[in-house]
């Protein structure tokens, strides 16, 4: 006859707890999501998300405890949950632990508060291929000019034109479409309306101009329609030969660098003209 044992009800607890203990993932590695961090301007704080991983690279459910650490804290700020809040223009890491285990996050912090696209509006006249540039200027929290970084493109609309890196918009087909420009949260945005039409010939006022180093002055450019009558606000694509000399904008607002003679070409589609610019 067998005999049967019973085990106390706290022994078969134990026993469950320990099966499930054996059975639960070991964390092998950290991964932090993003693991590179921009900020520009210091108004905005960001969030990183940690995971941990078991051997094979898969997430665990269960994260362990965390600390965070900032390598330079003048430049960002991070609490126990890792929330980010910049404080300075420049580089720095941070570094996230569990125990033996770490990963580390790569931020910088730039000095760039707005972003500001001209014109707002662009009216973009010619045969199929015109081309004008949109400028992009961006000010710090001092709202002084200050270079901007890469810029993201979007148009709603892309069979009306295309846009490039440097914001040259070249003309696909007659229509509407909204250009946006983005570096990280900033935003910038101008109207485009593309008239696919015949140019017969351009202007572009005053044919001499005469400036001051530091001084500006705006060029305006006319276009004409087959029949000789202006089409108004017509865009065109500036340039010059001379770029030590003059700076050109997109708008037409020429710049003086420094002492020289520079020439400004306006084109659209096949049509240009010129002026000259003397700098004293």
């Amino acid at each position: 006859m067998l005999s049967t044992r019973r085990f106390p009800a706290w022994t078969a607890s134990i026993l469950a707890l320990a099966l499930l203990t054996g059975c639960r993932p070991k964390v092998a590695s950290l991964d932090a999501a993003p693991r590179h961090l921009s900020f520009y301007g210091t108004e905005l704080a960001k969030e990183v998300t940690v995971r941990a991983l078991d051997s094979r690279g898969k997430p665990i459910e269960e994260v362990p405890p965390l600390s965070w650490t900032a390598a330079d804290a003048k430049i960002v700020e991070v609490s126990s949950t890792g929330h980010l809040v910049p404080k300075s223009p420049g580089k720095t890491t941070v570094t996230v632990r569990s125990g033996e285990l770490s990963t580390t996050i790569s931020v910088e912090v730039v000095d760039l508060s707005k972003i500001e696209l001209s014109p707002a509006l662009l009216r973009l006249v010619g045969p199929k291929g015109t081309t004008s540039r949109l400028e992009l200027t961006g000010k710090n929290a001092a709202h002084a000019a200050v270079a901007v970084p890469t810029v993201s493109w979007i148009l709603t609309d892309r069979k009306v034109a295309s846009v490039a890196a440097d914001g040259t918009v070249t003309s696909l087909a007659s229509g509407k479409t909204l250009v946006t420009a983005k570096v990280g949260e900033l935003v910038a945005e101008s109207e485009l309306e593309v008239d696919i039409q015949n140019v017969s010939r351009i202007e572009l006022r005053p044919e001499t101009a005469i400036l001051r180093v530091g001084e500006s002055q705006k060029l305006a450019v006319t276009a004409y329609d087959d029949q000789g009558a202006p089409i108004p606000e017509a865009g065109a694509q500036l340039s010059t030969d001379a770029p030590d000399v003059v700076r050109v904008q997109g708008d037409g607002t020429v710049t003086g660098l420094k002492p020289g003679t520079a020439l400004v070409t306006a084109v659209i589609g096949e049509r240009r003209a010129q002026a000259t610019i003397l700098v004293q």
